[in-house]
């Protein structure tokens, strides 16, 4: 996917402040639309292949800041009265970056210059962690309400807040080599066979990484 008015300058200047970047498009919340399959699932991989490493404003973003390590792909509920951070820390904490698909009829909420304070915070239930809204009503961050009706994608720095005020989003989060040497980051564990294994490790082209380590099932897990 494409899009003729896109500037990768102005994506990342934006991911600076106010600490997102958003680009309505029917498309994307076609594709969006489609119920979710983890990345362990053939179905799950091709569309982490064609509706994220495809997308050209993505794969832009993420080569031009080096942020080319897959660290977390999943989906979230709407939770319309919760501020979320997917990274917590301010300035010194450093960046991820988190592309999110939205369905039609999605809304999100977004913190402008967030990223730039150290929150309390707690971790939530979702994975992520929760902000009080008494602490950012006390350190004044405005917010902006933005509706996607068609559906859309966004491009977060993973220390800005966010509401998640309707659908469900795709999340996608990218971290650079540096980032996770410094953070001496986890690796996520995925359980799969050594076929998927293979494909899930050359499914980047190259250009990007699955930063992950990798189970065999047992039968347990064969039997559920």
């Amino acid at each position: 996917m494409a899009s003729p008015t896109f500037s990768v300058r102005i994506a990342l200047d934006a991911l600076q402040s106010p600490g997102f970047y958003c680009e309505p498009d029917p498309e994307i919340g076609k594709r969006a639309s489609e119920p979710f399959e983890d990345i362990t699932t053939e179905a799950g991989l091709s569309f982490y292949e064609e509706a994220i490493l495809n997308d050209n404003r993505i794969a832009e973003v993420l080569e031009s800041s080096e942020q080319c390590n897959l660290t977390a792909y999943r989906t979230f509920a709407p939770d319309p009265t919760r501020i979320f951070q997917f990274r917590r820390g301010g300035k010194t904490a450093g960046c991820i970056l988190v592309t999110l698909l939205w369905p039609p009829g999605s809304e999100v909420i977004y913190y402008l210059d967030s990223l730039e304070h150290v929150f309390p915070a707690v971790a939530s239930d979702n994975g992520l962690w929760r902000v009080p809204k008494a602490a950012v009503t006390k350190v004044g961050c405005s917010s902006v309400n933005i509706s996607l009706d068609h559906g859309g994608l966004t491009i977060q720095d993973g220390r800005t807040m966010v509401t998640f005020a309707r659908g469900n989003p795709i999340a996608a989060s990218f971290a650079s080599d540096e980032f996770l040497r410094h953070w001496n980051w986890e690796k996520k564990t995925y359980s799969t066979t050594a076929q998927m294994e293979q494909k899930m490790r050359s499914s980047g082209n190259g250009k990007f990484t699955l930063y992950a380590k990798f189970v065999r099932p047992t039968v347990a897990d064969n039997c559920e």
